[in-house]
């Protein structure tokens, strides 16, 4: 009979920490419900990473779904395509920002998110040479935010890379710029 019973919450979140490395909490999450924790193993089988998972599930994905008065099962957001966004977010191809708003359009159109990415212009832009005109430019126009930078306070930075983030529409890649910019003001 026991072979034949569902598996229990706990002994799902349990095995969820030996098998994707969650935390009690993601595990949790991850197996609070049937629904929820067969959408979530079929997003990771299509390659997400199991953590990225449980937060973008628990943070975008859920909220979004009853706000629309949905099941997860009835979204339009199938696990393929919420992992094909997870994977464009884990490999920087597009940022949060961007993944938040392809989240949203994956409710309206039946377009992967690849293609939303494509068509509206999300790609994050990690080109250093491309990334090496902006900075040059923001240096040259925020020279007392370099000073700063330069005399050890640390905050100067995060302006500076917020003044690139500006300057490209937001689609600089914000990890590449501060390596960027860290190694020009050395």
């Amino acid at each position: 009979i026991r072979a034949r019973l569902p598996e229990m919450p706990a002994v799902k979140a349990e095995r969820f920490m030996k098998t994707y490395g969650l935390t009690g909490e993601e595990a949790v999450i991850a197996s609070a419900d049937h629904e929820i924790s067969t959408y979530f193993e079929a997003v990771v089988k299509e390659g997400a990473a199991a953590r990225t998972t449980v937060h973008w599930l628990n943070t975008q994905l859920l909220p979004a779904v009853r706000e629309r008065n949905q099941e997860l099962s009835d979204s339009p957001v199938t696990a393929g395509r919420f992992a094909g966004l997870l994977k464009m977010l884990a490999s920087d191809e597009i940022n949060a920002n961007a993944a938040r708003d392809v989240l949203t359009q994956l409710f309206e159109s039946d377009e992967s998110p690849e293609a939303i990415v494509e068509a509206r212009g999300f790609k994050q832009v990690s080109d250093t040479g491309e990334l090496d005109a902006l900075i040059e430019k923001v240096i040259e126009a925020q020279p007392s935010a370099v000073t700063d930078f330069r005399n050890g306070q640390g905050k100067a930075i995060g302006f500076l890379v917020g003044q690139v983030m500006q300057a490209s529409g937001g689609k600089a890649n914000p990890k590449i710029i501060r390596e960027l910019l860290t190694k020009k003001l050395g």
